[in-house]
């Protein structure tokens, strides 16, 4: 991808992080809007830099682990987002293997509510070093 299209496509995806989730089917899209997040993060040149072509591609043919491409391709200062990934799909996968409404719901949905928020902050945080400068989004 070229920078401007890369800004474009990572920009739009981080987007996809930023509605709040009200229930816990919406919280559970959020870990799919994070593997199309991280699908992306792939396609960049940033990407290509920090791993190199070949395993680039590696990782491109395995089934995401969004909390692991992070660590991988980001290092260091992607460790916060990855933590957060860590701890967001932690509480979904909790939630859905509770067969029965869990008690304590509405905790569980504002604690993933809470980490899709900081996951997308965090995202556009991290946007500029991504692109390789800061590039104004309208908004």
């Amino acid at each position: 991808m070229e920078n401007k299209a890369e800004h474009d496509t990572l920009t739009q995806a981080i987007q996809e992080l930023s509605l709040p989730c009200e229930t816990i089917e919406e919280a559970i899209a959020v870990s799919l809007k994070l593997d199309a997040l991280v699908s992306s993060l792939l396609k960049t040149s940033f990407a290509e830099r920090r791993v190199g072509a070949e395993r680039l591609q590696r990782l491109s043919m395995e089934p995401v682990d969004a909390p692991q491409v992070l660590r991988e391709i980001g290092g260091e200062p992607f460790e916060y987002v990855a933590q957060l990934a860590d701890e967001l799909l932690e509480i979904l996968q909790a939630s859905v293997l509770d067969s029965e409404v869990p008690e304590g719901y509405d905790d569980m949905l504002d604690d993933a509510d809470a980490l899709r928020k900081a996951l997308y902050e965090a995202f556009q945080d991290l946007l500029p070093s991504i692109v390789g400068q800061k590039i104004e989004c309208k908004s």
